[in-house]
């Protein structure tokens, strides 16, 4: 899966793309390792903004991958309340806070 992710990856950027989603959701077919991958990731050429995707991530595991070096931003996508929100901004981020409609 990682080397499909590369792949796709440098596809997307070929094809024009300019933000880059990874998601660490272990819970899903799409799941990407980004700390074993982070010298690929890393790679990407620099105008690319690299955004790490979580779903109900501790406060520990979101702030382990947002010191990675090359995550730009972080999206959550779980059951992350406000304060869980205001924790996450301190790292220095930016945050994207998906809501369900």
């Amino acid at each position: 899966m990682a080397l499909a992710a590369r792949y796709d990856a440098l596809a997307a950027v070929d094809a024009g793309a300019d933000v880059l989603g990874f998601n660490t959701w272990r819970g899903t077919r799409r799941f990407v390792d980004i700390a074993a991958g982070a010298e690929w990731i890393a790679a990407l050429p620099a105008h690319v903004i690299r955004v790490a995707l979580l779903v109900n991530a501790s406060l520990a595991e979101a702030a382990a991958i947002a010191a990675l070096g090359f995550v730009d931003a972080l999206q959550l996508h779980g059951d992350e309340d406000a304060a869980f929100c205001r924790a996450a901004a301190s790292f220095g981020k930016p945050i994207i806070k998906a809501l369900r409609a």
